[in-house]
């Protein structure tokens, strides 16, 4: 067994097994590439560190995180810890728009769209090839649980803003891996609706007037507009009003 300080400046240990083989008669690592499961990315602990203190800011957490995954090479225990971190940003978010009594709706909308950029922006580097190795790290139904944890994020992260918006409109935020993320408001009671897909992520979310709803068909094509991944795809669904109507509650 070969044991080797992780690199980068990482915690931990990378170990690698030497095993003989009869049939070829020579020694050969096993398995083909060493273990990097017991690595840590110590910048990580810092970012835990202070998203623990009250007067660090959410968002300039969320950026930094975007900026260190962007440029740093990352291990499979940093994605579980990253999609963690993510997970505390937004709950400790949504914990402070409640405190916001003095803040206009226009600031705390500025505030949760720049939060979900860097959010977009993390989670756009988490799967990208760079980071290909740090998933075949995990086992199986470790990647599952992360992918899911991103995509709850993502979904979290969109409908906060949604909820914080006091005008009509969209917003579109498009990145290499996940292609595009949006919102649309049309009045204050609204239905919010999701739709992810991985790799490629397509999340919507449509904030609509339940008194006079329309039909929705997901994705739509400013959802999927210039992103070539998705112009063969014909995968879709459809939801009738009145089943949005069925499914709102108290106009929501």
């Amino acid at each position: 067994m070969s044991t080797q300080k992780c690199p980068g400046g990482a915690s931990g240990y990378v170990k690698w097994q030497c095993n003989f083989n009869p049939d070829l008669g020579l020694a050969e690592w096993f398995p083909m590439r060493p273990d990097f499961s017991e690595c840590r990315s110590v910048w990580l602990d810092n970012l835990e560190e202070r998203l623990n203190k009250d007067d660090e800011s959410v968002i300039r957490i969320s950026h930094e995180l975007a900026l260190m995954t962007l440029t740093k090479a990352l291990y499979s225990d940093d994605l579980q810890r990253i999609s963690h971190i993510i997970k505390l940003s937004l709950e400790r978010a949504a914990g402070n728009v409640l405190n916001w009594h003095t803040i206009e709706v226009w600031h705390k909308h500025q505030m949760l769209k720049e939060l979900l950029i860097y959010i977009v922006e993390t989670i756009s580097n988490l799967l990208g090839n760079a980071q290909d190795d740090a998933w075949l790290d995990l086992n199986i139904a470790n990647r599952k649980d992360v992918a899911s944890a991103l995509i709850k994020s993502l979904e979290s992260s969109a409908l906060l803003l949604a909820e914080n918006t006091n005008h009509d409109g969209s917003s579109a935020i498009a990145k290499a891996n996940v292609c595009k993320l949006n919102y649309f408001k049309h009045s204050n009671d609204y239905s919010p609706l999701t739709n992810q897909f991985l790799l490629f992520t397509v999340a919507s979310v449509h904030v609509l007037d339940t008194r006079m709803p329309i039909s929705l068909q997901f994705p739509t094509n400013e959802d999927t507009s210039g992103t070539n991944e998705w112009i063969r795809m014909e995968d879709s669904i459809f939801l009738p009003a009145q089943s949005l109507v069925d499914h709102s509650q108290n106009g929501v």
